[in-house]
């Protein structure tokens, strides 16, 4: 079996690089779910990575 890049590892249909740095540059990036930390009272809170750009965020839970 051959090994996939992590661009497209999760969904199958290959992304050139350039295209995908262009989508990142619009903000429109792949994340994936890195961390999720939860509190009693305060909700979680979401580590999520870009996989093409490596950018990280986090997003506060509902």
């Amino acid at each position: 079996m051959t090994e996939r890049s992590p661009e497209t590892q999760h969904k199958g249909v290959p992304i050139p690089p350039t295209l995908g740095r262009l989508l990142c540059a619009i903000t429109l990036h792949d994340y994936r779910v890195v961390e999720v930390n939860s509190s009693f009272g305060s909700g979680t809170v979401e580590t999520r990575q870009c996989r093409r750009c490596n950018i990280r965020h986090l997003r506060q839970g509902r």
